[in-house]
């Protein structure tokens, strides 16, 4: 016989999993070229921005060098063209727009001259001609030097400036276009952790889709769980788990569900979960086989031993001993607990149930505690 105990009940799942690590990337180059150097080894703890593979440079640096010269180059086209001209480009249209003046003054006096003098039959027709055209053409000197002399004293045209900064802006663009190629020449580790694989040696030509190394994060390691049907309305997030491996048979290791799948795979009906458990020691390694104890409830209500219960086409029933007689009762179980169940309904705590013989039992019939009876 036993006691009917009121107590926690725990619901909890048993399953198996692999280990495997939390984050895991391979790295790869983002170019292609040549590698200089492979800064790690298998196994070797590496921290986050360290270098893993260097790839040659030389090339990408005279690229470097040569678009940062074109910068320069447009740069100091802006800047010449945003100061305007120069004084002494000005004195100097000034200048020419004087001398300009002076010879259509001197042309007008000397066309005014040879008018008079062909009035008089002096000269002919042909000098008066020359000399009218050298008037036309020394006021048109004159007008294209006060148009240069206009021109310097105003300054570029704003589309003028217009296109030699979006000339500038080209060139800054592409020299920072070939310093990210620079810095991509550098393979470095996205985050802490412990390379797993080393798969290039100094010599080799890469690309994009050339594997370097592998890095994978056990600070925290993760264990895919398939949670049947039946048991995923309970799964929550933050559910507590234990973790026990084959290489640690005496210890246990604390996790907690961290990722549910919203949907049950159709071919096995369970559901995908996650669980994380923190590795600080180490000693979790990816590939290791676990199993895994997820607790999926716990509340107050009471247990028996499972043999207590009477299967029946009516229903589950026990039989409660009170004053030397056995009574059925019918109950509700509920989740099973070990050797333990638990009993939802027809048991308040307390009660002795026969968990031996009660088979044969009658409604009524008198029992007798046997020597050597234990409670659960």
């Amino acid at each position: 016989m036993a006691e009917a105990r009121r107590g926690p009940v725990r619901h909890v799942l048993r399953t198996t999993g692999d280990i495997l690590p939390l984050l895991q990337v391979d790295l790869a180059p983002k170019i292609s070229g040549t590698v200089a150097a492979v800064e790690v080894q298998i196994g070797q703890a590496v921290a986050a921005g360290q270098v893993i593979v260097q790839l040659e440079q030389t090339e990408l640096l005279q690229r470097v060098a040569e678009a940062e010269a074109k910068v320069a180059r447009a740069a100091a086209r802006v800047a010449e063209l945003r100061a305007g001209s120069r004084p002494e480009e000005i004195r100097q249209a000034e200048e020419m727009l004087r001398q300009a003046a002076s010879r259509r003054g001197n042309a007008r006096l000397n066309r005014d001259r040879i008018r008079d003098l062909f009035a008089t039959g002096a000269v002919s027709q042909r000098d008066l001609d020359e000399a009218e055209l050298a008037v036309t053409l020394t006021e048109a000197q004159q007008a294209a030097a006060e148009q240069a002399l206009a021109l310097l004293r105003q300054g570029p045209r704003p589309e003028v400036r217009a296109a030699a900064e979006a000339e500038l802006r080209e060139a800054e663009a592409l020299a920072a276009q070939q310093r990210t190629y620079l810095t991509y020449s550098t393979i470095r580790a996205p985050f802490a952790g412990h390379i797993t694989r080393r798969l290039v040696d100094p010599g080799a030509t890469v690309g994009p889709s050339t594997p370097v190394a592998t890095l994978v994060s056990l600070g925290t390691v993760k264990v895919l769980l398939a949670v049947p049907e039946r048991d995923a309305p309970l799964l929550t997030p933050h559910s507590p788990a234990l973790i026990r491996v084959d290489a640690f048979p005496e210890r246990t290791f604390p996790g907690r569900v961290a990722r549910i799948n919203s949907a049950l795979d159709p071919q096995s009906r369970t559901l995908a979960a996650e669980v994380h458990a923190d590795n600080p020691e180490g000693l979790l390694l990816p590939g290791m086989f676990a199993r895994a104890e997820v607790t999926l409830l716990t509340r107050e209500g009471v247990v028996i031993p499972s043999e207590a219960v009477l299967e029946e086409v009516g229903g589950a029933a026990v039989f409660v001993v009170k004053d030397g007689t056995a009574h059925r009762r019918p109950v509700e179980t509920g989740y099973l607990q070990g050797t333990l169940i638990e009993i939802r309904q027809g048991l308040a705590g307390g009660e002795t149930v026969v968990v031996a013989g009660q088979q044969g039992l009658r409604d009524g019939a008198a029992v007798r505690l046997l020597e050597g009876s234990a409670n659960p």
